[in-house]
């Protein structure tokens, strides 16, 4: 199937439209002459590099759109909500509102809708402390309100799907990254101080886990909507399928910038974290007909060109 012919001039909602994920998204959509629409709270449009769209700024904590109730989409993906790992008694209630419940107003918005797809971005945070590689068959065992919010969300899309037929699935990505991600992320917080020859606080550096470039990413979903025949309600994990320490990360940054020092072990790594955090890809590459193309080597050499240039 051809994925020119199948999205131009579609009608594609991103919400949570300016963040990392949504912003790239939308690049990518308006590239094959989608009709894109994008909705965010902030008053910014910040890593949209085309225009050539509609803007909603609308909170779904406070109830469902109505501007969306009278439009039309084929495809929608919910990119929404912060990540927030604090526990449940310091922000517990906030975070779980600020994902799950967004999600009913969503929902809620779309409900006299004929979709041909609905894409929730969950998390593979939604693993917990299961033991690696966390495949997609396990059951989910979050840690932290943010986790359990994500599984949450999953269970409700995958109970629309059984319950109305609801055309939806979840892909799970583990750690993106690329250019235009937030400075206090681990990548670009190593690369800005390897970039001036800084020395920085890092953990041990022992920690497993799977990096994913943003383009391969954007692949993937639109992946999911060519292929005709994923099962409403399937969760795909979406990841490069090569692990990697966090040290060999950094030393990888210390090559291309050529310079910085690591201080390793100078920061704690959070009790809630799961030190080592991979999956396979057998079952995505074989269902979505997606793999991914970017080694870590070379994403990362598009990071660090991408911040100097900043």
């Amino acid at each position: 199937m051809d994925l020119k012919l199948i999205l131009s001039n579609s009608k594609v909602l991103i919400i949570g439209g300016s963040g990392f994920i949504g912003s790239n998204l939308a690049n990518a959509f308006l590239r094959f002459r989608a009709k894109v629409t994008v909705v965010f709270c902030e008053a910014s449009q910040k890593g949209i590099l085309n225009h050539d769209l509609t803007q909603i700024n609308h909170n779904f904590e406070k109830g469902p759109c109505d501007q969306i109730m009278k439009n039309d989409y084929d495809f929608v993906i919910n990119c929404s909500g912060y990540i927030d790992h604090s526990d449940y008694l310091t922000n517990g209630p906030a975070i779980i509102k600020n994902q799950l419940f967004v999600l009913f107003n969503i929902i809620e918005s779309l409900k006299n809708q004929k979709l041909k797809k609905f894409i929730q971005i969950g998390s593979s945070d939604e693993y917990g402390h299961n033991i690696a590689p966390q495949i997609e068959s396990q059951r989910e065992s979050p840690y932290t309100p943010y986790g359990f919010a994500k599984t949450a969300s999953t269970h409700f899309i995958q109970m629309l799907s059984r319950n109305i037929d609801f055309s939806a699935i979840v892909l799970r990505p583990f750690l993106l990254y690329g250019p235009g991600q937030k400075m206090n992320r681990l990548i670009p917080y190593a690369v800005t101080n390897c970039l001036n020859k800084n020395n920085f606080d890092i953990t041990d550096g022992n920690q497993i886990k799977d990096f994913l470039y943003i383009d391969d990413f954007i692949e993937a979903v639109f992946c999911s909507i060519l292929c005709p025949n994923t099962f409403n309600g399937s969760v795909f994990n979406i990841s490069s399928g090569n692990p990697i320490s966090i040290r060999q990360v950094v030393e990888i940054i210390q090559k291309i910038c050529h310079g910085g020092n690591p201080i390793f072990g100078s920061k704690q790594i959070p009790k809630k974290e799961n030190q080592k955090l991979y999956t396979e890809l057998d079952y995505v590459k074989s269902s979505l007909n997606w793999e991914p193309k970017t080694t870590i080597e070379d994403g990362l050499f598009k990071v660090v060109n991408h911040i100097k240039s900043l």
